[in-house]
């Protein structure tokens, strides 16, 4: 169980939330699930996201096809949370953030390709004045990594280097659908994998679990490890799938959301 008041850690939350549920009455499955149905699906995804909230309280969110944005920031105090969306045409991509304990310097959205947008912030945590990379993420079914995913988002640094580089950046935590089993292939080649800024190059902690996030829509099906978090500081504590708590509802999105906990910057 993870102590939600154990403030040394920090939790992070992705979810994709399967956009086709999202958009209800108009989305193409009504013809083949039904109008209530579908809102059954979307009110279970939402409940999912208000009960994580309410029992581990993470402190980000990082949650791709959210074409419902606007439903599930309801779910959330503005005094206490920010957030920000990304677009590209046609998938919305949401963070939330605890903005009493996060501040937003700076966010670059870009996107892997037409559809697959991602968002890159650069925050500070107001508690240790430490300045981190946070990148939410959605990519497609690509399996050269190097050129479609990480090699996007380095241009996006590139392009914004005088900006960031004045940022003392102490690390770059990547979290979302990756669309592949990112662990296993940073486990199997850890150097092959990095980010730099200004030549301070950043590799990330390879790591395995048999997480199975992807997907189906009945709860059952899921035997694709693609909802990850990493982080080039640390390996993640602990990072599981949410569907082994009792109130969690996998008959919801196509996949099932992830909590991970990462190690503080102390």
């Amino acid at each position: 169980m993870i102590n939600k008041n154990n403030q040394l850690n920090i939790t992070i939350f992705s979810y994709n939330i399967f956009w086709k549920i999202m958009k209800n009455t108009t989305s193409p499955l009504v013809k083949t699930m039904g109008k209530d149905k579908l809102k059954k699906y979307k009110f279970a995804i939402l409940k999912n996201i208000y009960l994580t909230k309410k029992y581990y309280d993470p402190f980000f969110y990082c949650i791709q096809e959210a074409e419902g944005y606007a439903s599930v920031i309801k779910l959330f105090d503005q005094k206490n949370y920010d957030y920000h969306v990304g677009f590209s045409n046609p998938e919305y991509i949401l963070t939330i953030w605890k903005k009493k304990i996060f501040k937003k310097k700076i966010v670059i959205d870009g996107e892997f390709e037409k559809g697959r947008p991602y968002s890159l912030f650069i925050f500070e945590d107001l508690r240790f004045k430490v300045d981190f990379i946070l990148v939410n993420i959605h990519p497609g079914h690509h399996h050269d990594t190097l050129e479609t995913l990480f090699k996007p988002i380095q241009s996006s640094i590139d392009s914004n280097i005088e900006i960031i580089k004045k940022f003392n950046i102490k690390r770059i935590i990547i979290g979302g659908d990756f669309n592949r089993d990112i662990g296993s292939q940073i486990e199997l080649e850890p150097k092959k994998y990095s980010l730099n800024i200004n030549l301070t190059f950043y590799y990330f902690n390879s790591f395995s679990n048999n997480n199975k996030t992807c997907c189906s829509l009945t709860g059952y099906g899921h035997n694709k490890n693609y909802d990850q978090v990493i982080d080039s500081l640390n390996k993640p504590i602990q990072l599981h799938q949410l569907n082994i708590e009792s109130w969690y509802n996998s008959k919801s999105s196509d996949h099932i959301a992830i909590l991970a906990v990462i190690k503080n910057f102390i």
